[in-house]
């Protein structure tokens, strides 16, 4: 079995499953979807935030930037992985 074989498999298999996909979200849907984890997402730590009071937004900072490096690898793994 060639190196790599068997994530092609489960590529090829997870493909085939999005293109049987009836109907997409619509953008507007996806964007309230969007907009609605990230108030949850604010909400929450500000609410679980120290007691400093800014404290809540340098732990947000940290945390969106952490989430948009795995994301951002995500994305390359999508482009260069073929």
């Amino acid at each position: 079995m060639r190196k790599g074989a068997p994530f092609k498999q489960a590529y090829e298999m997870l493909d085939a499953k999005l293109r049987g996909a009836e109907v997409e979200k619509s953008g507007s849907k996806k964007s309230l979807i969007l907009l609605g984890t990230l108030a949850a997402f604010v909400l929450w730590l500000f609410l679980s935030g120290s007691s400093a009071g800014t404290g809540w937004i340098a732990n947000g900072a940290l945390v969106i930037g952490v989430l948009l490096l795995h994301e951002l690898g995500h994305l390359l793994a999508m482009k260069f992985w073929r």
